[in-house]
């Protein structure tokens, strides 16, 4: 919780619980400011100057280390392996698994920097009573479908895949194509046995998402989508557009009855929106637990097209082994920076997604 002058740290576990009172006599919102700027202005930059780069990667490993050592060392010891996240004002925003615990040994080696993922997974919730709801949350219909996967920006032919990827810094802002999102939903499919349906290009409408979500359990939207910061009901989903309506607000998706155990937001700025004091963000992943999700994988910038189709397929591959939600996530990322090592491993194109709410296991 965030006052005017102190941050209460509530630690809460099975065994017992303890409050922290840390004086705010540090610029919070400036430190979470520059550390999201260090992480994603190069790469979301027009123009990549020689020396925005590693001056953003100082400015972002500064900061890393300054919110860990005010907010988490103090609590560092009574911290499990597993975390929930409940962020309180203008902290809602902030990647916490890409804290550095300690200076990085070589700045220009990502392989070097003690990023929080290395030691502990972390999930996020609006509130204790919201995740207490999406916990018990029981589906209104029982789903029968498995995958319902949507890339309305993929315009290659599916069986073709592999000569339509060739794309490399692509980011999933704007309305541009999106080449490797068909790969993304193709492959999200392969991973399960049961009925799933798959739908791209100019198939992929905003009327049939809306005719069919309520059917699956697992809904993944590989997609562009903008948050809106004054007004979070405005924030987006984008299909194709050849039916007229090719836009999806936070405000709609309240309307939306859903049973899905698990909704992928795989697009920009899903976890992004207003941020109301005492409330959190209003944001597109938010509008999806109100409809009903259990849980959900939202972004929190401008995520990379290659990047982003890697985390997700390790995703799905480590539930298939049996590990909940929150394992599975973060070993996907752990994953992606053992396969990327150089400037791939930058926190840009790993710590963008978040999730949120019940992450249990998901039987695939």
């Amino acid at each position: 919780f965030v006052g005017d002058s102190i941050i209460f740290v509530f630690v809460v576990q099975h065994e017992g619980s303890q409050v922290l009172e840390i004086p705010r006599n540090f610029p919070l919102l400036n430190w979470v400011q520059d550390l999201r700027e260090g992480i994603s202005n190069y790469h979301q930059a027009k123009q990549k100057t020689t020396d925005l780069f590693p001056k953003t990667v100082r400015q972002y490993a500064n900061a890393a280390q300054l919110l860990y050592e005010k907010l988490v060392a103090p609590i560092a010891s009574s911290l499990k392996p597993e975390i929930i996240f409940i962020p309180g004002d203008g902290m809602a925003n902030l990647p916490l698994e890409a804290l550095l615990t300690a200076a990085p040994k070589d700045l220009s080696n990502f392989n070097t920097y003690p990023f929080l993922l290395r030691k502990h997974s972390v999930q996020y919730a609006y509130s204790a009573t919201m995740l207490h709801q999406m916990v018990a949350r029981q589906a209104r219909n029982t789903p029968s479908g498995d995958l319902l996967a949507f890339a309305p920006f993929f315009e290659g032919d599916a069986s073709n895949l592999a000569a339509k990827i060739q794309r490399e810094d692509g980011l999933r802002r704007g309305f541009s194509e999106l080449p490797y999102s068909g790969e993304e939903v193709f492959r999200a499919k392969m991973r399960f046995s049961g009925s799933s349906e798959v739908f791209t290009g100019a198939q992929a409408t905003k009327q049939k998402f809306q005719e069919l979500a309520a059917r699956y359990r697992v809904l993944h939207l590989a997609t562009h989508g903008k948050a809106n910061a004054q007004a979070g009901d405005f924030s987006y989903l984008a299909f194709s557009t050849t039916d007229g309506s090719s836009l999806i607000s936070a405000g709609e998706l309240y309307n939306l009855t859903l049973n899905a155990d698990l909704v992928l937001l795989s697009a920009c700025e899903t976890g992004l929106g207003e941020q109301k004091r005492g409330e959190g963000v209003i944001s597109l992943a938010r509008a999806f637990a109100y409809a009903g999700a259990k849980s959900i994988v939202a972004s929190l910038w401008s995520v990379n097209d290659q990047s982003t189709m890697q985390i997700m397929d390790r995703f799905y591959q480590e539930m298939q082994t049996g590990k909940p939600k929150n394992l599975a996530l973060a070993a996907a990322k752990r994953w992606y920076l053992e396969q990327n090592p150089g400037q791939n491993a930058h926190p840009f194109f790993w710590a963008g997604f978040v999730g949120l709410g019940d992450f249990s296991v998901l039987k695939i």
